[in-house]
């Protein structure tokens, strides 16, 4: 990282432009109960003449004060951040174990060991925000709903007495790391965190997928830093540039058929934040497209549906796993996906037996495939065609795949069956008409 992009992240972070977010605290949960009193969770309401947020109460431990304790930290950046996570982790899974709630409760622990004063009141808003507002959100030192297995310090990045740790979080049953970066900052001679932010990845706006990933990057920075919740979504849609006007309308309805009963996040398709996201898949249709989108969580997957708008790709649809047609979705995108442009690289999921690990498939289904010859039987044709539109059909469990060839168009009805909770794909005939 070049000294100059150090320097501009760590002043803006140091000025508190990104509020880290946190999870609203409560018995086994992620959380930092505990560093606010409980009897003093009143004096960070509003004020009468003012629009402001009062200063939590502190609450320091029998050894706290605002003095650090020599206890052995570490003086360099990394040792000190390695040192406190690993501290950290191992108070609340012994808190979860427990069923005691806040990670950071005890005499053991004194946050100004670590944290700078402003870094301590900005998460302890944070939660309290979200308590008031009955919503749950991120830990927020993990930055995620989920307790990692593990850490791993990567990078270190120094610049006199600044500084960016970047680690990398492993869960269990997911071989991919959730990374994050800690800054710091000198603090009476010695290092003591500033911030905690996710890593942003670079995104390309020119493909549908580089969209969806630019979408999704910037919707769990809100959740994550700015302690977002689904109170005010639509509005908070309106900001971005990522999705069209129709988007916000879908939310919208979505969420006034919730009324008083918790529903879910209709960007996520989910009450929980998974950790990670990522495009699986993508199939072009002139100036639409469809992006498969999957998480490291069982049985999860989203389908988002895109309209170019003067020469931008715009999020216009979220379809939930929920119902048949976001199956078919699901798996057609994944299918031409894996076939790719023939005239580039041909892929042929049949011979490669690709799809009998599918989540989008009966059991039955993948059986009856692998005894059939002859003609492609997820597309009922020896050819790709140009371009496929899926629509809801005369039943709940019936979905209509039209395909087109030249300038003739093939219909197939998609039937699916609930298996396990999910809706799978179990037959795949043509239309007779």
């Amino acid at each position: 990282m070049h000294t100059n992009t150090l320097k501009i992240i760590l002043i803006i972070t140091f000025y508190g432009l990104v509020l880290a977010c946190c999870q609203n605290a409560g018995q086994a949960s992620l959380g930092i109960a505990g560093l606010v009193n409980p009897e003093n969770q009143d004096s960070i309401s509003q004020t009468d003449d003012e629009n402001t947020l009062q200063e939590p109460t502190v609450i320091f431990t029998e050894m706290g004060k605002n003095e650090p304790v020599d206890r052995g930290i570490p003086l360099s950046p990394e040792g000190l951040v390695e040192q406190y996570l690993n501290q950290y982790i191992d108070n609340l899974r012994a808190s979860l174990d427990s069923s005691q709630s806040g990670a950071l409760e005890g005499q053991e622990f004194n946050p100004f060991e670590y944290f700078s004063y402003e870094f301590y009141t900005k998460v302890t808003t944070a939660q309290l925000r979200l308590k008031e507002r009955g919503e749950t959100g991120f830990d927020p030192v993990l930055l995620t709903q989920d307790l990692p297995d593990s850490i791993k310090i990567v990078q270190t990045d120094l610049d006199k007495e600044l500084a960016v740790v970047t680690v990398e979080q492993y869960f269990i049953g997911n071989q991919d790391p959730y990374p994050i970066q800690v800054f710091l900052g000198i603090r009476d001679g010695s290092w003591r965190i500033q911030d905690i932010l996710p890593v942003e990845e670079e995104v390309d706006l020119s493909t549908p997928s580089g969209t969806v990933n630019a979408f999704y990057a910037w919707y769990l920075h809100q959740l994550r830093v700015k302690g977002a919740g689904m109170t005010g979504l639509p509005d908070m849609l309106t900001k971005t540039q990522l999705v069209s006007p129709g988007l916000v309308q879908k939310v919208t309805q979505v969420l006034d058929g919730f009324g008083d009963v918790a529903g879910y996040d209709p960007l996520l398709c989910a009450q929980d934040v998974p950790p990670a996201l990522w495009t699986e898949a993508e199939i072009l249709n002139g100036d639409s497209a469809t992006v498969l989108v999957n998480s490291d969580y069982p049985d999860y997957y989203v389908v988002v549906d895109l309209e170019k708008d003067h020469g931008s790709w715009l999020v216009e649809e979220i379809s939930c796993r929920f119902q048949p047609i976001t199956t078919v979705k699901a798996f057609y995108t994944w299918y031409l996906d894996y076939i790719g442009d023939s005239a580039v690289e041909f892929r042929n999921p049949l011979v490669d037996q690709a799809y009998q690990d599918s989540k989008f498939l009966s059991a039955d289904l993948i059986q009856r495939v692998d005894e059939s010859t002859g003609f492609d039987p997820f597309l009922m044709a020896q050819d790709i065609p140009r371009a496929v539109e899926i629509q809801l059909g005369p039943e709940e469990s019936i979905v209509v795949l039209r395909e087109q060839f030249g300038e003739t168009w093939q219909e197939l009805l998609i039937t699916l069956v609930d298996q396990d909770g999910q809706w799978v794909i179990d037959d795949i005939q043509r239309s007779e008409q």
